[in-house]
């Protein structure tokens, strides 16, 4: 077992000056800036049958859009060079997604899920998390009436929007769009072809999504529940403007 012993260098020269990140307080990805750290215990962990302990910082850290503060706790390694490395553990408060008005629940839930993936650095789950809330999407519109989706229109995520632009329910633009989410699944899916997924490639993703899903299934709820409204006015007057 190795002593605890808290390192004599300054934690704010160890831990990144900024840093991107989701805000947990106004929901955005930003830049944050170091405004404090100072050392904090230590997290401990088992390594070659010995217990090993790695010094911990926590740091005040400001949102570039709201400047509100928030609390980042990292953990670190010594190189044996005079030099440290960092691994964020923790934030506080925790970035959350942003619902999207009249989506289906369990589209919405995928949805939220690979949002705050995103919001919270874990980018390649979160490009994972977004082709699974695209194929949920596409196959809610194949769906009938019902709500079912027949047998022979269930197959690989490209054949069922080829189906989608065969019957006219999206434009070719929107499988465009579409098509930008499903190759980045795939190659998240396919972890040896590819590097890691960076920031950019996560929220490109995420965007075309929400064109995606906005376009075809919250525009035309709303739609239908205003119809609805209107038809069931029994005032006789026009209803909403």
């Amino acid at each position: 077992m190795r002593e605890r012993e808290t390192p004599r260098e300054a934690p704010e020269t160890i831990v990144p000056e900024t840093i991107s990140q989701g805000c947990g307080w106004c929901g955005q990805s930003a830049w944050f800036r170091q405004r404090a750290a100072a050392w904090a215990g230590f997290k401990s962990y088992m390594s070659s049958g010995d217990l090993e302990y790695s010094p911990r910082i926590v740091g005040i850290y400001q949102c570039g859009g709201c400047e509100n503060a928030s609390l980042f706790v990292w953990w670190t390694a010594s190189t044996g060079y005079g030099g440290w490395d960092t691994y964020l553990e923790d934030v506080w408060p925790t970035a959350r997604a942003v619902k999207m008005n009249d989506l289906p629940d369990e589209v919405q839930a995928d949805r939220l899920e690979a949002w705050n993936c995103f919001l919270n650095g874990e980018y390649r789950a979160g490009v994972l998390m977004t082709r699974t809330a695209l194929q949920r999407a596409v196959r809610r519109l194949l769906a009938g009436p019902d709500g079912q989706l027949d047998e022979k229109d269930k197959g690989s995520l490209i054949s069922e929007l080829d189906l989608l632009l065969e019957r006219q329910l999206i434009t070719p633009q929107l499988r465009a769009n579409a098509d930008e989410v499903r190759l980045s699944g795939n190659d998240v899916a396919h972890p040896e072809d590819m590097g890691p997924v960076t920031q950019r490639e996560a929220q490109d993703s995420l965007v075309f999504l929400d064109d995606f899903l906005e376009t075809t299934l919250a525009v035309p709820a709303r739609q239908r529940a205003r119809q609805a409204r209107r038809e069931s006015n029994v005032d006789g007057t026009e209803g909403e403007p």
